[in-house]
């Protein structure tokens, strides 16, 4: 294995036995501070006892000031040798075994000094144990006062063999210890976070097995509390994917069967055209082929406007737009259908009212509501546009006609692909609407239907953000 690839197993690992040495660190430090405070009162204890007990065994030895010196050298010496046969015992150097005692009287007449450290700085004025330092050394220095017996003892002892015990202590029961754990350690960690993501792998293999037009949910059984959401996401996705595809799918379908009626048009015309006898019959069809090819653009011009708007990162391009002149320029375009059928359109709108829109989109959607206002309202009908302020920072542009209006259960439906109502004379592709609400929400905005004029016909109410 690589070790620069990344792997969640090496990570888990390495983050395991971190935890495993910093908590070894936290435990040594603990037990080091507990060593170093009970060592220093078992060094204050043993250093109290022997002064006592070189006390009472000068009092109780001798009965004049040479005599006392010597049993308090004999003591001395005694105490020395034991502490450096303890060491060597120990395999620890008797020279860490540094020991002193002043004996002076209770006036501060001196009695006797070890040989060798009559500089060594103890403290008359003490009245605990206390640590000092002499000839490169640290020392613990003790004073007993022994009423009884006359005399003042202060004694003290080299703590280095403190430094040497707590770093035998070290080596033996935390750095030997370690060197052989954490191989371990890494070893069995491995394999239990090994054996831990068995369920990932397995997961892995069951979607490499599966076929790529497969998107059923995956049937992951060990539902472990890890994996669960990773399934259910996964899950979500394939469900989105095949709706969507089920959806393009359905598109595709529906757009075929649309252009499926203008193209046979236009091959029975081109037929008849080819077949004509006289200049009528010519005309007649050529008429009938060109309302064939512009009922065939218009449909491939929405349907690829669907396909453009319905992209889901589809971002329209965004400018401050007059929505007054904007609506005038529209229905100056769509006016000589409006004629044809002598239908009165009126517009009721303020001087200006900017907004920012994608023209290429926007224009589709108001043609749109617009063609259908004109195509579904009947001779000598009428059709109002307003656009006026609504509610906080919004506008809203209103096409109201005469027409025959639709059904108010047919509202939400009419805005489906491909949907057309039954019974109308009116051709078209069941896209207009559906390209005006995807439009409408790619401004942030939103489209109603409502009654139109006199409460017959069809109102259609475009919302929209203001310029900010």
């Amino acid at each position: 294995m690589n070790f620069f690839v990344p792997s969640l197993t090496r990570r888990m690992v390495i983050g395991e036995v971190i935890a495993v040495v910093v908590f070894s660190l936290l435990l040594v430090g603990n037990l080091l501070w507990e060593f170093i405070r009970q060592g220093e009162g078992e060094l204050d204890k043993q250093l109290l006892y022997s002064a006592k007990a070189t006390a009472m065994a000068a009092r109780a030895e001798a009965s004049t000031p040479l005599e006392m010196q010597i049993v308090l050298r004999g003591l001395e010496t005694a105490t020395r040798e034991a502490i450096a046969l303890i060491k060597k015992d120990r395999g620890e150097d008797p020279k860490t075994a540094a020991y002193a005692t002043r004996i002076t009287d209770l006036e501060g007449r001196e009695i006797h000094v070890t040989p060798g450290y009559e500089q060594l700085p103890i403290d008359p004025q003490a009245t605990k144990a206390y640590d000092f330092q002499y000839d490169g050394q640290r020392w613990r220095g003790l004073k007993y006062r022994a009423v009884e017996q006359n005399m003042v003892v202060h004694i003290a002892q080299s703590t280095e063999y403190i430094s040497t015990e707590m770093w035998t202590l070290i080596k033996t029961y935390i750095m030997w210890p370690l060197l052989w754990f954490l191989p371990l350690a890494y070893i069995t960690s491995w394999l239990m976070v090994s054996r831990g993501l068995q369920p990932l792998r397995r997961l892995a293999d069951s979607i490499a097995r599966r076929n790529p037009n497969d998107l059923s949910p995956l049937a992951h059984t060990a539902m472990h509390t890890e994996t669960k959401p990773l399934v259910q996401e996964i899950n979500s996705l394939l469900f989105k994917l095949n709706t969507t595809l089920s959806r393009e799918r359905n598109f595709l379908a529906d757009a075929a069967h649309e252009l499926r009626t203008p193209l046979a048009v236009i091959q029975a015309q081109v037929h008849v055209l080819r077949n004509a006898r006289n200049e009528a019959d010519k005309a007649s069809a050529s008429d009938e082929l060109n309302i064939g090819i512009e009922r065939a653009a218009s449909l491939i011009q929405k349907l690829l406007l669907t396909a453009k708007v319905s992209v889901e990162h589809f971002a329209p391009r965004l400018e401050t737009v007059d929505l007054v002149s904007f609506v005038q320029e529209r229905m100056a375009m769509l006016s000589v259908l409006a004629a044809n059928k002598q239908i009165d359109m009126e517009l009721q709108a303020p001087l200006q009212c900017f907004i920012q829109l994608d023209r290429e989109t926007f224009v589709s959607a108001v043609d749109n509501v617009l063609d259908n206002a004109i195509r579904y309202t009947p001779a000598n009908g009428q059709i109002q546009v307003s656009i006026e302020s609504v509610g906080t920072g919004q506008v809203c542009v209103r096409v109201a006609d005469s027409g025959v209006g639709i059904a108010p259960e047919l509202h939400e439906r009419v805005f489906e692909r491909f949907f057309r109502i039954t019974g109308t004379e009116q051709q078209g592709s069941g896209l207009g609407l559906a390209i005006v609400k995807k439009v409408l929400a790619l401004h942030g905005g939103k489209v109603a239907l409502l009654p139109g004029l006199n409460q017959r016909g069809l109102a259609v109410e475009l919302t929209m953000p203001l310029a900010g």
